[in-house]
């Protein structure tokens, strides 16, 4: 069957990508300090900023040597591993992470990221609303929810989530490529994503954004564009000549 290769927003605060092959952790002394804790967590974050999954994985590991109760780097431990797609052992340092504080919502929302690329969709969109329970202005846990939704036709639903991202950060789409995933699937396309968030932006009146993502949604095979003059979103913007443009495609 034919995989459509959907854009989904996570909140893994993914300053990082690519992968690699990851060592053995090395094992420490019990005397090791908290200097050494800092040393290793701060070397793996330097690896991961590289996109040296593999290393990153090496310094947290030892890092959890001298500080096993470490949320912090369980959580880091655990994005490591889902950007090298080992999204089994991603889940388990999430669950860790959550096991010694939690309330830390990043990390139900990273859990959630971990089931989302597992096909568990039910416990993905769980632990995304967890998070938002726990962090109502978590900004990537609405964009992690509602694009969930949308690709699963529930749009109205994930529309209000989206909506509530931009509102929150009217730039995060736009930051770094690391903060995007692609996840592929059988029964979801970009399409319809792409202009959920061209709808966004619209009902915000930005219209480079939204013809930005237009674009996306025409690419990715987007040829409803009747709805432009149907949604609510779009009203005060589809006189724009720019926008006038997709209505006649």
């Amino acid at each position: 069957m034919k995989k459509w290769i959907i854009v989904i927003i996570i909140v893994l605060l993914m300053i990082f990508s690519s992968c690699a092959t990851h060592e053995a952790p090395t094992s420490l002394s019990v005397t090791s300090s908290e200097n050494d804790y800092n040393f290793f967590r701060s070397e793996g974050i330097r690896y991961m900023n590289q996109k040296n999954y593999g290393k990153a994985v090496v310094q947290f590991n030892k890092a959890l040597v001298v500080k096993q109760d470490s949320s912090k780097v369980h959580n880091l431990l655990g994005i490591a591993y889902f950007q090298q797609q080992e999204y089994k052992k991603a889940e388990e340092q999430f669950k860790k992470a959550l096991k010694i504080t939690p309330s830390y919502a990043k990390a139900y929302n990273n859990l959630g990221s971990a089931y989302f690329m597992l096909r568990e969709l039910d416990k993905a969109k769980k632990m995304f609303k967890k998070a938002l329970s726990l962090s109502p202005e978590l900004v990537s846990a609405h964009f992690s929810l509602g694009t969930l939704l949308v690709a699963q036709g529930k749009t109205d639903e994930g529309f209000s989530c989206l909506s509530k991202g931009i509102e929150l950060d009217p730039g995060y789409l736009d930051k770094d490529e690391h903060l995007i995933t692609n996840f592929s699937s059988t029964t979801f396309g970009t399409s319809e994503i792409y202009f959920a968030y061209a709808k966004c932006y619209a009902a915000v009146g930005n219209i480079e954004k939204t013809v930005e993502y237009l674009r996306k949604a025409e690419k990715a095979g987007f040829r409803d564009w009747y709805k432009i003059g149907q949604e609510k979103q779009f009203e005060e913007i589809k006189e724009d000549q720019k926008i006038k443009d997709f209505i006649k495609l």
